[in-house]
């Protein structure tokens, strides 16, 4: 009877072991897709974010070559304006053109403006 007794110990420490070991397994396994979702998600939203910036870029330098084109024909029509005027006609057209560059993200050396000071205004 003890050998059956210890027989059947052994088996139950097996089949102990067993569940364990499958549990273990089984919580590796969940611990495991939790990161690849979580991984999955951060993945996701850095691309939406680089997505949206790509799109805000377009649309700036969509923006930009409007501006530039625009200027184009005024430097073009106000040409024949009178000789008193060209002095603020060209100061007008480096002024536009700044502000051109200003938006484009094609520009690497932006342009300076007291734009860039208006956050300046809330420290007040």
């Amino acid at each position: 009877m003890i050998a059956n007794f210890v027989a059947g110990l052994m088996q139950t420490a097996v089949r102990i072991r067993r569940e364990r070991d499958e549990s273990k397994r089984r919580e590796e396994e969940r611990n495991r897709k939790a990161q690849e979702r979580a991984q999955l998600q951060k993945d996701i939203q850095e691309e939406e974010q680089r997505l949206e910036q790509l799109n805000k870029s377009i649309e700036c330098w969509e923006r930009a070559d409007r501006m530039r084109r625009f200027i184009t024909a005024y430097a073009e029509k106000s040409c024949s304006w009178p000789v008193e005027n060209q002095a603020q006609r060209s100061a007008w057209i480096e002024w536009a053109n700044q502000q051109a560059d200003r938006i484009d993200p094609l520009v690497n050396k932006k342009p300076v403006s007291v734009l860039d000071r208006k956050r300046e205004l809330s420290w007040w």
